[in-house]
């Protein structure tokens, strides 16, 4: 139907004037209503965040995540690199050393912190480790093209869970309690390769008290 309408309008594409017109067929209305019905059916479509708005929030909420994959970034070199001292891995001192790379404020680094912590790990690999799997604009043409090319290499997918697995589980392994992370057997754990920290990245724990007073006053 939607092919049969933009031709007949020489038209390549939809918007929302064009589905609208669209909506005013009643098998188009039924078809869209059974697609959607969960979420309101087509008379919602008004109230709908148009695909910029949410490119935008997309991008708002991935400068969020950079304060959580320095975080991570850190605590994983740390550890991943002979690191012996677990407590120098812990969430506090990524805190001090995401605050010492950006100067972020305290309050800021624990709010994007919050917003972030379940899926730090996974933001980390994404960003840091370029595998890009931060969600792709949808108000670009190819977007569905693009998206089911990823959804289809499979070997890319693999390894990023891979690389995730073994992050999230050297991650883990500073945790004092019991593990946290239940992966499955069944994923092959890849290790990425990162360098380990440098004496000036290090020097940004160093004087850990007094730094993560001053980072808590900010």
């Amino acid at each position: 139907m939607e092919k049969e309408y933009l031709a007949s309008r020489g038209k390549r594409r939809l918007n929302a004037h064009r589905l609208e017109d669209l909506l005013q067929n009643p098998d188009y209305r039924a078809l869209f209503d059974g697609g959607i019905a969960r979420y309101g059916g087509w008379t919602k479509l008004r109230l709908t965040i148009r695909s910029r708005e949410f490119d935008n929030e997309i991008r708002k909420r991935q400068k969020t995540a950079q304060t959580v994959c320095e975080m991570i970034d850190y605590r994983f070199r740390y550890l991943d690199h002979g690191g012996l001292d677990k407590r120098e891995a812990n969430i506090a001192h990524s805190e001090v050393y995401a605050h010492e790379c950006s100067g972020v404020s305290g309050k800021t680094i624990r709010s994007n912190w919050s917003a972030n912590k379940e899926s730090a790990v996974f933001l980390y690999v994404s960003e840091k480790l370029d595998f890009r799997f931060d969600p792709r604009e949808i108000s670009r043409r190819e977007f569905l093209e693009r998206l089911s090319e990823e959804a289809a290499d499979l070997p890319r997918l693999r390894h990023f869970f891979g690389t995730w697995a073994y992050v999230a589980e050297r991650i883990d392994s500073s945790n004092s309690k019991a593990a946290t992370i239940q992966i499955p057997a069944s994923i092959v754990r890849l290790r990425p390769d990162t360098a380990p920290l440098t004496d000036e990245e290090r020097s940004r724990v160093t004087d850990y008290r007094n730094k993560c007073q001053e980072m808590r006053l900010s």
